[in-house]
């Protein structure tokens, strides 16, 4: 399809945070340019521009993966990679639009939930049916489209043999054989480690085999042991059919009854000894059996002596518990008198408290009285206070006012005087400040080829003048070589029309000469001797082509005349322009300190006028305050007036102030005598209650009344008489009834012989050797139980069946020793023949393996055939293609050697895989190099750089016929520069690709403008004057 890019639109994009449209529209045709030179120094974004066309097409960005290190910054980056982070737009967009106004546009992702980072394919939002092949194009994209700045500097500086091959095939692999050579290769290398790996298997298996030794082991003997204990037992048998087949089995069966019969050994021996310890245990037993009868009687008579003594002892409390009510009743009966005294002197003191309590209110509401008078007087006296002190305030604020309105007459005059010469100052300034101005603008107009040197060289130094007199001069002469040039060209066709059409003619008289056989020229009828001279003449006519030579050597010597002035004039252009912005750059130094001078002056008189202002605006506020109480400020005598008149104010209210605070100092004294006799009786009111509550506190008093509440022996009114005879009929009753709990207790103690003490000892020792007793029986008989495994202890409770039951046991113990020893010589012999069975298993397995080995080593050798054709077809290949001239051709124009300007790709296999050398001859290809050795850095730039572009320009089934170059140019010097413009302007113009190109480099920029004028080719120049953003001047 081949369409060119008419615009590319970048929007919060990497660098580019506004919209920014590249417009590759020829302003002058209005069709769509064939060279864009996209100009910016480092960092405005011109990488960012080829990075949003290679992301949009790709999905990916091929620096960011170019190292190791690099691929892992962007893997651990978070947040926006691709989208411009100080943009307020949700996504990034790239919109390519095509010749025919198709737009292809690609929105970055926009981050939601745990996304780390948006650097990932977009989101495809535009895409017509006619650009529908990009999609297709992805894989090939950079290699058929697009020359990366590092791809180019790295390919012969960094890549090895092996990495120029891989590098290389997208120029002649259309048919997939390094994938095919890449498959052989993993396979040999995956096959290679596993015949490794088994041939290692192998060795270390034969040498086990070596230090193995195999002792033989009659089956028969075998069997023999297992039939002999099979005829023992027949709850255990052994099975032991094909033994050699199933060892594992009978090794499993024969481990299993060996831990059957290990276990009833076990059980049988502890059995044994258990009824060794009942005969030993025997006589002691008996013994603790009948002391056990005598302990349980002696315990049930202490029991009987046991309820006696507790019953004498509640007695006893009873007794002590009547004894204490009556001695409390005692002491009630001989404090009774004390208890009356105590009492009416409590009546009397509460009598009296009652009375101050209540004049007390009385004399609180004279307080408050009092109070509420006093505290009047003081607010007059406050009042009249504030009075005084306001007049003193008017009095002394007119002072400050008629003093400060005088000052300020004074200060207004003085800045009056100030202002007035500032002004002149400034006037001055700025006259000089606008001759600046118009020198200036004069320089840029000029610069801007806006006016001529004439309104400038008054200004101007004599260098300055001298630079645009030879530039002028150059123009001129430039001028002049083009219409010669143009003549030349006109001439020079003029003359091949000529040439042409008298060949025609010679070719005419030649045929004619040659049917006729005539010595006669038929043109000029010359005769000549015979007609082989005749047609000699003609021949030399025809091939006389020398006019045209001379005319087109002329032409090429004045074009390269006028190159050499072009390039005369940009450099002196370029000087001129230097020395023009050094003596502007001064003149705006100059002009910027006149504008700050200005600008302090300025300020200066604007603070001058604010301060008049404030004086003039601060003497009409006063003027204002004093003319609304009828005081002309000016007026020093009415001034005077009002300061007496505010005097005799303050005199009158001080003498009232006076009035009012004897009157407060009276009522003060009358408000102390109440407050006194208040404080009295509180005191008095406090002493009755202490008084009261000592005769409340006293012990015989308390305990007495405490009593009656108690025993509720006091009636409503307070009869105590009564209470006291009740209290000694109580006390009578209670000594009757302790004679009689004395008669019970002497009757029970003749009853019991010894104390309390003595008994429970006696009872404790019994109970201690009963349970004693028990232990030992009880122990025994559980223990005979277990033996014997019945519930009916008393069959067995003798020695004779004891000492049964241990014959029968050690008879058991001896017939199972004997099966477990007979059971471990069959292990034994069965392991040996188990060993054996390994060794038989490991030993096919073994030669399993070797059969493997020779398979796999078959699959090599047919693996190494394969790899050997298919790397000799790719040598064939590689070095059959390489043999075109179009990178040679590529090579030439840019002339980067003097004699080593032949390159030659050499492809040959090895041990490691295919390598490809790439190597520089002389004219004669006698002499060869490695660039990398003897080539100087741009020299082997300016190769890798025609290798690449020769890819490119022979694609022809591309979507886009566009070729990007990212900033390509770093090491090119003059002659390389204008050599590699040369052939920019062959591919635009005769083989019909567009290219869009960047640089840094202002010299470069400078020239291609000159050399792809946009006057006379379809060029197209963008410059970037700030980060992600296009200039919009016109270029």
């Amino acid at each position: 399809m081949n369409k060119k890019i008419k615009e590319v639109n970048i929007e919060a994009f990497r660098a580019y945070e506004n919209l920014q449209n590249f417009d590759f529209v020829h302003k002058e045709s209005g069709n769509v340019a064939d060279l864009v030179v996209i100009y910016a120094p480092n960092g405005y974004g011109k990488t960012s521009f080829f990075d949003a066309i290679e992301w949009a097409v790709t999905d990916e960005i091929g620096r960011f993966k170019s190292t190791k290190a690099i691929k892992q910054e962007v893997d651990s980056e978070k947040g926006d990679i691709l989208k411009n982070r100080k943009s307020n737009a949700l996504q990034g967009s790239v919109q390519i639009v095509s010749e025919s106004d198709s737009v292809f546009e690609k929105k970055t992702k926009k981050r939601t939930g745990n996304m780390k980072s948006d650097y990932k394919p977009g989101d495809l939002e535009a895409i017509p049916h006619e650009l529908q092949g990009i999609l297709d194009e992805k894989n090939t994209f950079c290699t058929t489209n697009m020359l990366a700045h590092d791809k180019i500097t790295n390919f012969l500086h960094s890549y090895t043999a092996e990495d120029k091959t891989k590098a290389l095939q997208i120029f002649w692999d259309t048919s997939g054989y390094s994938e095919i050579l890449d498959r052989i290769y993993d396979l040999y290398d995956e096959i290679m480690k596993k015949e490794k790996s088994l041939h290692r298997e192998i060795q270390k298996e034969e040498s086990d085999f070596k230090e193995y030794k195999y002792e033989s082991v009659k089956e028969q003997d075998v069997y023999r042991l297992i039939d002999s204990f099979n005829a023992d037992n027949n709850d255990f048998i052994i099975e032991h059919e094909n033994i050699v087949e199933n060892i594992d089995k009978v090794l499993e069966k024969t481990y299993s009854i060996l831990r059957k019969i290990q276990e009833c050994k076990d059980q049988n021996e502890t059995l044994l000894n258990s009824i060794e310890l009942l005969i030993s245990d025997y006589p002691n037993y008996l013994l603790n059996k009948t002391n056990f009868e005598v302990y349980k009687n002696e315990k049930k008579e202490l029991e009987n002596k046991q309820k006696f003594l507790n019953f004498i002892e509640k007695l006893l409390i009873r007794r002590k518990k009547i004894q204490g009510e009556i001695n409390e009743l005692l002491e009630v009966i001989n404090n009774w008198h004390i208890f009356l005294n105590i009492e009416g002197e409590v009546v009397d003191k509460k009598n009296l408290k009652k009375q101050l309590e209540d004049a007390k209110p009385e004399l609180q509401k004279r307080v408050i009285e009092v109070k509420d008078i006093i505290i009047k007087c003081k607010e007059n006296v406050s009042g009249h206070s504030k009075t005084i002190e306001k007049e003193l305030v008017r009095k002394r604020n007119l002072e400050i006012d008629f003093k400060k309105y005088n000052e300020n007459k004074i200060n207004l005059k003085k800045y009056s005087n100030f202002l007035t010469k500032a002004t002149f100052v400034l006037d001055q300034r700025v006259e000089k400040r606008k001759i600046l101005s118009y020198e200036i603008s004069n320089i840029e107009s000029f610069i801007g080829n806006k006016c001529s040197i004439d309104h400038i060289k008054d200004f101007l130094s004599r260098e300055i003048l001298d630079s645009n007199t030879r530039l002028t001069s150059q123009k001129n002469e430039k001028s002049v070589n083009e219409e010669k040039i143009q003549l030349l060209e006109q001439k020079y066709n003029n003359t091949v029309l000529l040439q042409n059409k008298i060949n025609q003619l010679l070719i005419q008289g030649k045929e004619f000469v040659d049917i006729t056989k005539t010595c006669e020229c038929p043109l000029c009828h010359a005769k000549y001797e015979d007609y082989s001279t005749l047609i000699s003449r003609i021949t030399a006519d025809y091939e006389d082509n020398s006019e045209v030579e001379y005319i087109k050597k002329e032409l090429e010597a004045t074009k390269k005349i006028n190159n050499m002035v072009i390039e005369n004039i940009v450099i002196e252009s370029e000087n001129l322009r230097k020395l023009l912005e050094e003596i502007l750059e001064d003149k705006k130094i100059v002009f910027s300190r006149h504008n700050e001078r200005i600008h302090r002056l300025q300020l200066q008189i604007n603070d001058w006028n604010n301060i008049s202002d404030n004086l003039m605006n601060e003497n009409e506020g006063i003027q204002k305050l004093y003319k609304e109480i009828n005081i002309n400020i000016q007026d020093a005598e009415a001034i005077t007036l009002l300061k007496a008149e505010i005097y005799k104010n303050v005199v009158d209210i001080s003498s009232k102030i006076e009035e009012e605070e004897s009157r407060i100092a009276a009522d003060l004294d009358l408000l102390n005598n109440l407050e006194t006799t208040l404080k009295e009786n509180e005191l008095k009111n406090i002493e009755l209650s202490g008084e009261i509550f000592e005769l409340n506190n006293n012990n015989s008093y308390n305990s007495i009344l405490l009593f009656l509440e108690n025993k509720k022996l006091r009636d409503e009114n307070n009869d105590l008489e009564s209470a006291l005879k009740n209290i000694v009929h109580v006390k009578n009753n209670l000594v009757e009834e302790m004679l009689l709990t004395d008669s019970e207790l002497i009757n029970l103690q003749n009853k019991v012989k010894g104390t309390n003490e003595e008994i429970a000892l006696k009872f404790n020792s019994i109970l201690i050797k009963i349970q004693e007793s028990l232990v030992v029986t009880d122990s025994y008989r559980l223990r005979l139980k277990k033996v014997f495994e019945v519930g009916d202890i008393e069959s067995i409770d003798n020695y004779e069946k004891i000492d049964e039951r241990k014959s029968k046991l050690t008879k058991r113990n001896n017939i199972l020793k004997q099966n477990i020893s007979l059971l471990q010589s069959i292990l034994s012999n069965v392991k040996n023949l188990k060993e054996h069975n390994i060794w038989i298993t490991k030993k096919k397995e073994n030669d399993r393996k070797k059969r493997k080995l020779d398979s796999i080593r078959v699959k090599i050798k047919n693996l190494e055939e394969s790899k050997n054709i298919v790397e000799s077809h790719i040598v064939t290949l590689t070095n059959a293609y390489f043999k075109s001239n179009t990178i040679n051709e590529i090579y030439h124009k840019i002339d980067p050697h003097p004699t080593m300007n032949h390159i030659k790709f050499l492809t040959k296999r090895s041990d490691k895989g295919l390598q490809t050398n790439i190597y520089t001859y002389d004219k004669d290809e006698e002499e060869q190099i490695s660039p990398i050795l003897y080539l100087s850095s741009a020299q082997i730039n300016i190769l890798s750089l025609c290798i690449f572009l020769a890819k490119v320009l022979t694609e022809r089934n591309t979507t886009f016929s566009t070729i990007f170059m990212d900033d390509p140019i770093q090491h090119l010097d003059g002659i390389n520069l204008l050599s590699f413009i040369d052939l920019l302007r062959t591919i635009t113009t005769t083989m019909g690709r567009q290219i869009v190109i960047s640089t840094h480099n202002e010299h470069f920029y400078n020239l291609i403008r000159v050399k792809m004028d946009e006057r006379y080719y379809m060029s197209r120049f963008i410059e970037l004057n700030g980060v992600g953003e296009i200039c919009n001047k016109i270029i």
